[in-house]
């Protein structure tokens, strides 16, 4: 997921060889970042800049 330097979320990619895994877990994540304002990643400066952020994700086979 990449984060804008205000805090916003720009887009959410997901990779792995299961697309219908990828897509599953793409949606689970615009889910559980729908209207969250990210605290944005800062450079050696301190000036805000874009970040990209990894959400782990686990699932259980039943």
């Amino acid at each position: 997921m990449k984060i804008d330097d205000n805090g916003n979320v720009l887009n959410i990619s997901t990779y792995g060889k299961d697309e219908t895994f990828n897509s599953e877990v793409k949606a689970a994540a615009i889910k559980v970042t729908d209207k969250i304002k990210w605290t944005p990643g800062k450079n050696k400066s301190g000036e805000r800049v874009i970040d990209i952020v990894k959400l782990p994700f686990r699932y259980k086979n039943l």
